[in-house]
């Protein structure tokens, strides 16, 4: 049925003032159309919505002006007709002026693309402030990500953390070799943009340079860059691991020593096989087991490197795993031969949920070694700050008391030649990245006192994790017990069953036979706490002792590898006084630092390096009250446990 000019007024509504959020939802339903209309699949979806809007913020300036709300009056075979001669229209137009744009045509239904070109119309594009539509973007996005479309963001206030800690001169060479959806150049632009002051553009030598491998992705920065913020935008579809002397499709740009700066974020947890890398290429190649797979972080890492200047400043978003696995201590000190690095942040958990990855993360900063720094760093001394707000919580919702800002300010003070103040990390000349990673696992005072003390692992015979069994050698009931992290509570473990709390007795007896059983059978006075969890803030954290066991409890129980036991060793150190030292927060504290791997672990070898102080130099007096309340409260536990199952007795007998 045709439609009149009336009812598509309706439809199609200009709404004259919107925000970020409410372009961010068009953006949403117009993805949702071409999902739903024509049955793809969410990457797909996703790449036909970027060709859309592609020429929806770049097609007036390709090829005059385009009433789009006009055109989605016509009919959909009609409307569809002119959309497609404007796509391939426009893009021969940018593909004579940069070869690197290209896409294939479009894939969508006449009846779908129609729609979609009515549900974007809904808002004036061309009308809006380009800051406006770039946060409309970036916001739709991160809901795109959440919803596993295969794009990751950078968080902005991480993004600004950075560009606003660096402060790049106007004009400085920049790249991001794995730049997503374009965020660091974009603030970077953007900042250039306020201090000209010009308001409507950066300068014309105010270009910036990016790499990504991904097409989808690469369309995504050129639209959220693009052209309408001044200066140009050179890209190219790459990977930025490619062999330099055999980049013979890439930019005469992707060379050694070509830029002042590099901000990036590379993927997380790609492993690739040494035999096929080159030592030549990647000196870190040859820090793994050549039979085992190497992280491809350490391969950024000397990329981004050998990308700069001398003097020129990398920052680089990295698991925590890079700083903290033992066996890459090769790889870090072929990156000291390289670099300097001169700050570090640590970021909180958190930071990276919405982008739906639990990776513990930190931002490394890094001078080129060969003189004429761009940035003031004191020889010896890593810059590093441990915020643990950053504007939002795990689910994404705003939070107050941002603490970057502070930090940004704090590290661009220091890169102009300000002191560090309480953020400074002396680190050996020459290895301070590997200095710097020593320090963070392996502190040599305790925090608690400042007093020398004692290994955990030299006043502990056992630091374990336990052993998580199959699934079939589980039992709702009448089975042997076994401690999971829902049974820690920190102030005494709940011994009520919980699901899967029951082994069998074949398990049982496996465990009883094998080398490990000393340490994968509980025993009384025997410390437990969170060695794995859903998150990383959770892990060290839930400290308890196996005290007296219930008599509802068969006499032998063992505990899954979520969990690690400490068993003291009472002829070095009261087992009361380890559990009172293992639940204050400068324990736990020191604990979480300790916390490598991509999944985020608390391993064994690691907490057996924590430093506990010497009882000897406490307080007599204070430290026997402490003891005598923390035995209390064990007890009271106990007798907390006994009233639930008298309770839950009298209730079977009155109620069933």
């Amino acid at each position: 049925m045709k439609t009149s000019s009336a009812q598509q007024e309706t439809l199609f509504p200009v709404k004259a003032e919107v925000s970020a959020h409410e372009i961010a939802r068009v953006f949403g339903r117009a993805h949702d159309l071409i999902r739903n209309g024509d049955g793809l699949q969410p990457d797909d979806a996703l790449d036909e919505f970027t060709k859309v809007l592609f020429v929806f913020l770049h097609a007036p300036e390709g090829g005059g002006s385009v009433d789009f709300r006009e055109l989605s009056r016509a009919r959909p075979e009609e409307a569809a007709r002119q959309f497609r001669a404007l796509f391939a229209r426009f893009l021969r137009e940018r593909e004579e002026h940069d070869p690197s744009v290209s896409a294939p045509a479009l894939r969508l239904s006449d009846r779908t693309l129609h729609q979609v070109v009515g549900t974007i119309s809904e808002v004036d594009l061309r009308g809006l402030d380009f800051d406006l539509k770039s946060a409309a973007l970036r916001v739709f996005l991160t809901g795109a990500s959440r919803r596993g479309l295969g794009v990751f963001l950078t968080p902005d206030t991480v993004v600004q953390m950075v560009v606003d800690a660096v402060d790049l001169a106007p004009g400085s060479r920049l790249l991001d070799p794995c730049c997503g959806s374009g965020s660091f150049l974009l603030h970077s632009l953007l900042r250039w943009r306020r201090i000209a002051g010009s308001g409507t553009g950066a300068q014309p030598n105010h270009d910036v340079w990016a790499c990504e491998r991904n097409e989808r992705i690469l369309r995504l920065a050129e639209i959220n860059i693009g052209a309408r913020i001044g200066g140009r935008f050179h890209r190219a579809q790459l990977d930025s691991l490619m062999p330099l002397k055999q980049a013979g499709d890439a930019p005469d740009w992707f060379a050694h020593g070509s830029f002042d700066a590099v901000f990036t974020n590379p993927p997380f947890g790609v492993y690739v096989d040494p035999s096929v890398v080159s030592e030549d290429e990647f000196r870190t190649s040859s820090a793994g087991n050549p039979t085992s797979r190497f992280p491809s972080e350490f391969l950024f890492l000397e990329r981004c490197l050998q990308l700069l200047r001398p003097g020129g400043i990398l920052a680089i978003v990295v698991p925590n795993s890079v700083l903290t696995t033992t066996r890459l201590s090769k790889a870090r000190s072929i990156i000291d031969t390289l670099g300097v690095l001169v700050a570090a942040v640590t970021l909180p958990p958190e930071t990276f949920y919405t982008a739906g990855t639990q990776a513990t993360t930190s931002v490394l900063f890094f001078v080129k070694r060969g003189g004429g720094d761009l940035v003031h760093h004191e020889p010896g001394l890593v810059f590093h700050a441990r915020p643990g707000n950053i504007g939002y919580d795990s689910t994404g919702r705003e939070r107050s008391g941002n603490e970057l800002p502070q930090v940004s300010r704090a590290l661009c003070a220091y890169f102009k030649g300000g002191p560090a103040l309480d953020h400074a990390v002396r680190v050996k000349p020459g290895e301070e990245f590997s200095d710097f990673c020593i320090q963070l696992t392996r502190p040599a005072k305790s925090r608690a006192s400042g007093a020398q003390g004692f290994k955990l692992g030299d006043i502990a015979t056992v630091v374990a994790t336990g052993k998580t069994p199959p699934r079939d050698q589980y039992l709702d009931e009448d089975g042997f017990f076994i401690l999971k992290v829902g049974n820690l509570t920190g102030s005494g473990i709940d011994w009520f069953a919980r699901d899967r709390n029951f082994v069998s007795r074949a398990y049982m007896e496996k465990i009883r036979a094998s080398r490990r059983a000393e340490s994968l059978i509980l025993r009384p006075t025997d410390i437990v706490l969170t060695s794995t969890a859903h998150a990383p803030k959770y892990i060290g954290k839930k400290v308890d002792m196996v005290g007296e066991v219930p008599d509802f409890i068969p006499p032998e129980c063992t505990f899954v590898g979520e969990v690690m036991m400490v068993r003291a060793n009472p002829d070095r150190i009261s087992p009361l006084y380890l559990l009172a030292y293992l639940r204050t927060e400068q324990a736990q504290e020191v604990l979480q630092r300790m916390i490598r791997g991509q999944t985020a672990h608390l391993y064994p070898d690691d907490a057996a390096e924590l430093l506990v102080p010497d009882p000897g130099r406490l307080n007599g007096e204070r430290l026997e009250q402490l003891l005598s309340l923390v035995s209390d409260q064990m007890a009271l536990a106990a007798a907390q446990l006994r009233k639930r199952r008298d309770i839950a007795a009298l209730n079977a007998e009155l109620f069933s």
